[in-house]
């Protein structure tokens, strides 16, 4: 069964807003790490270098099962709960891209 990794992009009003949800973005990238061993495998928080009010993200899975069993998961609702509280829809504001990792 091949990797499974996305890449996804997060729109901002302005880089004010960027900047206070990046660190929820941060806490939830490590959060995954450490508590989904074996299924996340790597995932990291990038901030666009052209545009203020984009950041983007890269996220390894073993596989796609394990990336569905994340995405139901107690993490994702953390994350969806934290965005909320700073004034940020995760559902609305984030488009991704899913692959296949080739071997």
């Amino acid at each position: 069964m091949p990797k499974f990794a996305i890449f996804s992009t997060a729109n901002f009003d302005n880089a004010e807003q960027r900047d206070k949800v990046l660190p929820v973005f941060r806490a939830h990238a490590e959060r995954c790490l450490k508590e989904e061993p074996g299924r996340a495998l790597d995932f990291k928080i990038l901030k666009d270098r052209d545009d203020p009010t984009k950041s983007h993200a890269f996220e390894l899975f073993e596989s796609e099962s394990s990336w569905a069993t994340h995405h139901e998961g107690p993490s994702v609702q953390i994350l969806r709960k934290d965005c909320a509280a700073v004034g940020y829809d995760t559902r609305s504001r984030i488009t991704a891209i899913y692959l296949h990792v080739a071997d």
